[in-house]
């Protein structure tokens, strides 16, 4: 699974016809789990170091946050905390996830599963403000 997909899986699970609305209140996206238990935190949108901002189709770069393990390709786009990563390019990204075997289906079935949950609550929180 290529990172544009892992994107695609979440934003389209959430059934909002305007993007502004969709870039204020979309949970982030859950950890990518890979095969070997890798995982990082994968973020693109309105909000995060990822280019475009409003295209909710397909990312040039996205934000990688808190790998579990140092991934030297990373380095050249760490943030001054040393866990957060921006602008890093989707083909870094895909390099990422292949060394690691990918992403099992029962992962994504159970990230899906969190996303849903913490959409649902996002949703209800923004609807009393």
């Amino acid at each position: 699974m290529k990172v544009n997909q892992w994107i695609s899986e979440f934003h389209n699970l959430i059934a909002i016809d305007n993007r502004e609305t969709l870039a204020r209140y979309m949970p982030a996206l859950p950890r990518l789990i890979a095969a070997d238990g890798f995982s990082m935190s994968i973020q693109a949108g309105f909000y995060v170091w990822a280019t475009p901002r409003f295209d909710f189709a397909y990312y040039e770069e996205v934000e990688i946050g808190f790998p579990s393990a140092v991934q030297k390709t990373l380095l050249p786009y760490v943030d001054i905390t040393g866990d957060v990563f921006g602008y890093v390019p989707i083909k870094i990204v895909n390099k990422i996830i292949r060394k690691h075997g990918g992403v099992p289906d029962n992962n994504l079935l159970e990230a899906k599963i969190e996303y849903i949950a913490r959409a649902k609550i996002s949703y209800l929180a923004s609807s009393k403000l």
